[in-house]
Formats: structure tokens, C-alpha cells, sequence
């Protein structure tokens, strides 16, 4: 993950695309060691929560479904389906927006955006 948020971060900059702006969730860390720390769990129980529910859904879907292959498959077409609203409103290009689940969203000063 931290090599895509790298990403995230350096190669729009590296394209020709204008960097991500500072979200107020990045500023608070600046404030202090506990506003720091209070991200820092926060985004590992966020990851935690995600992997969690993705494994339970693939496990209800392979129980359901009977096969590896069709659990498989179901499983990433519901995926796409949950992550296509937030790669379309990313400002970022989709390719990397895709690999990483809610990071940033479309400022409204940035809606012309591709």
C-alpha cells in the first residue's frame, strides 16, 4: 500500500497531471502527535475492516456459489461494481485510483477533470 500511495501521489506530477490537493484529513496531522496517531489507527482499522469484509464476502460466495472459480469471479465483478463510483469521481488517472479504495475524491474546483 505504500507504494501505491506513492504512486498516487508522484505520477500525476510525472504526467503532466496537476499533484492531488491536501485534503483537510492530511492537514490534521500537523497538528499534533495525537491527531497523528488518531490516523494512523484510524487508516489501519479501515484496511482491516475492508480485508475482513472482502474475505467474508468471498467465503459467502463460495458457499453459495459451490465453485472456486465462479466465487472467483463473482467476486471481482462485485468489486468493480463497489470501486467504479470512486474511480469515476478521483482526480487522479483511473489506473492508479483503481488499486486504492476511497483515498481521494474530485475537489468541486477540479470537476473538469479526466
Amino acid at each position: 500500500m505504500g507504494l501505491c500511495g506513492a504512486a498516487f501521489d508522484l505520477l500525476p506530477g510525472a504526467l503532466g497531471y496537476p499533484p492531488p490537493q491536501p485534503s483537510a484529513q492530511t492537514m490534521d496531522a500537523l497538528t499534533g502527535a495525537t491527531a497523528t496517531l488518531s490516523l494512523i489507527f484510524d487508516g489501519l482499522l479501515n484496511g482491516l475492516f475492508v480485508a475482513v469484509f472482502i474475505v467474508l464476502g468471498y467465503v459467502m460466495l463460495r458457499l453459495t456459489l459451490r465453485r472456486t472459480i465462479l466465487a472467483t469471479a463473482a467476486t471481482v465483478i462485485l468489486l468493480g461494481v463497489v470501486q467504479a463510483p470512486q474511480v469515476l469521481q478521483s482526480s487522479g488517472p483511473w489506473w492508479i485510483t483503481a488499486r486504492l479504495p476511497g483515498r481521494h475524491r474530485r475537489p468541486a474546483s477540479h470537476a473538469g477533470w479526466s
